[in-house]
C-alpha cells in the first residue's frame, strides 16, 4: 500500500524508467519486510 502511494507521487515527478526501477525496489523491500515479520512472529 505504502509503495502504491510512493508510486504515485512519483507519476508527476519522475521518468517512467527511474519510476519502474523505484517500484521494483520498493516492492522486494515489502517482501524482505513481510518475510522478516512473519519470522519474528
Amino acid at each position: 500500500m505504502i509503495a502504491a502511494q510512493v508510486g504515485r507521487c512519483f507519476d508527476k515527478h519522475q521518468p517512467d524508467s527511474f519510476r519502474r526501477a523505484s517500484a521494483q525496489a520498493l516492492t522486494k523491500q515489502a517482501k524482505d519486510i513481510q518475510r522478516a515479520g512473519s519470522r519474528n512472529g
